[in-house]
């Protein structure tokens, strides 16, 4: 059976939305992360990874599958720390957290309490709007005619919030974390879904890859084949910014060329000095991309006739 930490790991490397737990014994939650599901065995505080940037409008919703004594569904900051034992300190009742608990009926706030009239049950869904434009936790329930707001500070929108439940043994919920959703729109529908969020966070830190070259308009060109595509290449494995990595990367990269153009794998050689292994598998999709029908073509027409010879 894997591990927590080993599951975690895994769905990451899948680059997929996740539930870890804050705070509570491992024990006591089985967590579905395909699903996105969390079953209390025992007091617990789970949390989604993604955050809400300072800014910006995010929406997501929870359904209760089965109740307990205490649902608390909200926000969690930085501060709000993770313990990962058992702690009575639950979303909303120390500093960096904010909720709502529909079955006590309270509003809790960074340790501080009120009434509120939102009543939930099985078979409900409540939704969340975290809006750090406006610095308002918004949650939304079919029992209330306007949503009920949560006010925040500036200070305490500035590093952004992630969606957070605390809830109690026999507790059972599911996160929403993208469309369609249950609920009716709000603010017009002005919103980032947390699926949205994740995948701008994801695309902001790709690297900005150039466009292939075309190398067939190098075929015609003056001079060698040989001393045309060699250029093209070593140009292009620059722009890519470290995708090649290495001579033997190169080697591959030039294979179906023949012996002929991989004599002049050597002249990469001053590449090592500017690119990173770390990139060498780019050097795969490169092969496939720029050269796997035009280097055949290449081979047909200028290397086959002159195998044996020096081109």
């Amino acid at each position: 059976r894997k591990t927590e930490s080993e599951c975690l790991f895994g769905m990451q490397l899948r680059q997929a939305i996740v539930l870890e737990r804050l705070r509570g014994w491992a024990n006591a939650l089985k967590i579905n992360q395909d699903q996105l599901e969390v079953g209390f065995e025992d007091l617990a505080t789970v949390r989604c990874a993604v955050s809400c940037p300072a800014g910006r409008k995010m929406y997501w919703e929870v359904d209760i599958l089965e109740v307990s004594s205490s649902i608390q569904i909200g926000c969690v900051s930085t501060q709000f720390a993770k313990i990962g034992q058992l702690s009575n300190w639950g979303v909303g009742e120390q500093t960096g957290s904010w909720s709502v608990d529909g079955v006590a009926q309270q509003v809790l706030f960074q340790g501080a309490k009120a009434r509120s009239n939102i009543r939930w049950g099985k078979g409900d869904t409540i939704g969340l709007l975290c809006d750090l434009e406006e610095g308002k936790i918004k949650i939304l329930h079919h029992s209330v005619a306007t949503p009920l707001e949560i006010q925040l500070s500036p200070q305490e929108c500035k590093d952004g919030l992630c969606p957070a439940v605390t809830c109690d043994r026999g507790g059972r919920l599911r996160f929403r974390m993208k469309e369609p959703f249950c609920l009716p729109a709000p603010d017009g529908g002005a919103f980032a879904s947390v699926a949205r969020i994740w995948e701008e966070l994801r695309e902001a830190a790709l690297p900005q890859v150039p466009e292939a070259p075309v190398i067939s308009d190098f075929y015609g060109s003056s001079g060698s084949l040989k001393e045309a595509l060699m250029d093209e290449i070593l140009d292009f494995e620059l722009q890519r910014n470290e995708s090649c990595g290495s001579e033997e990367g190169l080697e591959r990269l030039l294979e179906p060329l023949g012996p002929a153009v991989r004599e002049f794998s050597s002249h990469t050689k001053k590449l090592e000095e500017v690119l990173s292994p770390a990139h060498a598998g780019h050097s795969e999709s490169l092969k496939e991309v720029a050269m796997e029908d035009e280097m055949s073509l290449a081979h047909t027409r200028y290397i086959e006739p002159t195998e044996g010879k020096t081109l």
